[in-house]
């Protein structure tokens, strides 16, 4: 922008022009942005005794919390879940709350993704009313035999299949039950248990599947057992009318249109998504690739006379840069912690387009120990050559040559997946039977993700006296 400003200047002799100029200039590029948001608004709590929690489902760039005018906290990562214990700073009756919301912050490097840039709070927004010594955490990981369910102490559990009660008990911290006919959750036949967990009057309800995920001694991916392969796309939140906010109706119609279009497998392109769109999965049968929310891309863009490269070798890279460990990890944290509980969950993505760097194998080490279940997909480890820090080898936009070839590689003994190709933003598209011919014939192909499910437009009423019709 200074380069800008200077070039004007030098070629500027008169000092009231170069000043208009200057002025335009700024009024256009930079009096017309906000770089800081306030949201204020009032409360009530009518029950001082119960915990509260202020939670925020998708802020960017970055929030500040104040209740009644005092700071409770701060939050990076836009697309992920923050939640704030704001007990001690509530009261009966009114209350306050007053957010700050950046445009940039630190996190917005690691944000960098081929989207439309917006900021705000751009989904759901709630407080909760708890009751002391509830339940804090729940983790429900089932296979294909039993409901293996881990929580913090003793509550009561039931479970439903479809609407018939087949367990009742009371449990503490660890309980598994299996259905005498249990029945399997696939993108097919999607059934999902219904599990309440009840402690102090709080009733917590999830919907969760029987299934299993595995890779075959051929390098299929398995689920219960039977090879699958993936017709998948890559989904952003987008609306025309509303940007990164998507309802609840557009989410669920964008799921019908892929069902419409035997579509069986969705990429939640390049942060986790709403968590309704997730539940919706579970309900309606997709296998989900779950993405946090890293990219870096535009990084590489920092110095002049620099090719495309992800420079992970330099130490100034994030991925390499041991002081941004932490932020990666926790991204990756933050986001299996939230969605570990949803069946169609199938991988852990560790982000798209950073490199891969000392602090992505912090995430996938850390990912490993905690949820061994699901595959972890990591496509910056396949296009470095280190295919073997995944669990998948992932590539994009390769010919249907290059793909053949990998089958072919013996050095490649793992299933191999497109998690980009077929490009099809603004285009008709083309090309996709040369692929899958190639995916049915090889048993280790698993399958490709459509660049993506919709074109990021936004619809505009123009005015026709202004500009015509």
């Amino acid at each position: 922008f200074c380069h800008l400003y200077h070039s004007f200047a030098l070629r500027v002799e008169i000092e009231e022009l170069r000043i208009e100029i200057w002025s335009q200039l700024y009024s256009q590029l930079i009096g017309r942005q906000f770089f800081c948001g306030i949201y204020k608004r009032k409360f009530t709590i009518n029950n001082k005794n119960k915990k509260h929690y202020f939670v925020f489902e998708g802020v960017s760039s970055c929030a500040y919390l104040y209740i009644n005018d005092k700071y409770v906290g701060f939050t990076q990562g836009s697309h992920l879940q923050a939640e704030f214990d704001i007990t001690d700073y509530v009261v009966n009756g009114i209350n306050t709350v007053t957010v700050k919301v950046l445009k940039w912050c630190v996190g917005s490097y690691l944000e960098d993704q081929d989207f439309f840039r917006y900021n705000g709070i751009f989904r759901d927004v709630y407080i909760l009313q708890r009751p002391e010594n509830h339940i804090e955490d729940v983790e429900i990981i089932p296979n294909d035999k039993a409901i293996n369910v881990k929580i913090n102490g003793e509550a009561n559990i039931k479970i439903f299949e479809k609407d018939r009660l087949i367990c009742d008990e009371n449990i503490n911290n660890e309980f598994s039950f299996a259905p005498e006919n249990p029945i399997l959750w696939n993108a097919e036949k999607p059934f999902l248990y219904t599990v309440l967990l009840e402690r102090n009057g709080e009733i917590i309800e999830f919907k969760s599947g029987l299934r299993k995920i595995e890779i075959s001694s051929k390098y299929e991916l398995l689920i219960n057992g039977v090879s699958v392969k993936l017709h998948g796309v890559n989904h952003h939140d987008t609306s025309k009318f509303n940007g990164w906010c998507q309802t609840k109706e557009e989410l669920r119609r964008d799921l019908e249109l892929m069902k419409e279009l035997n579509i069986n497998c969705v990429r939640t392109s390049h942060y986790p998504p709403h968590p309704e769109f997730i539940a919706m999965c579970d309900e309606m049968g997709f296998y989900v690739v779950c993405e946090t929310d890293i990219e870096t891309h535009g990084f590489l863009r920092r110095l002049p006379n620099v090719g495309y490269s992800f420079d992970v070798q330099n130490n100034i890279w994030p991925a390499t840069n041991p002081d941004w460990r932490d932020e990666h990890v926790s991204r990756m944290q933050r986001m299996l912690e939230y969605f570990k509980n949803n069946t169609s969950v199938i991988m852990w993505s560790t982000g798209n387009e950073s490199g891969h760097g000392p602090n992505h194998m912090e995430m996938i080490k850390w990912a490993k120990n905690r949820d061994n279940t699901r595959l972890i997909h990591c496509e910056d480890a396949s296009r470095k050559g280190q295919i073997h820090n995944a669990d998948i080898c992932s590539r994009m936009y390769l010919s249907s040559d290059e793909l053949e070839n990998m089958a072919l590689c013996n050095d490649i003994n793992m299933p191999v997946f497109l998690c980009e190709y077929a490009h099809a933003m603004g285009n008709s598209l083309g090309g996709l039977k040369e692929y899958w011919d190639l995916i049915r014939k090889y048993p280790k192909f698993q399958g490709a993700c459509i660049w993506d499910f919709v074109d990021q437009a936004l619809y505009w009423e123009v005015d026709p006296e202004k500009y015509g019709t």
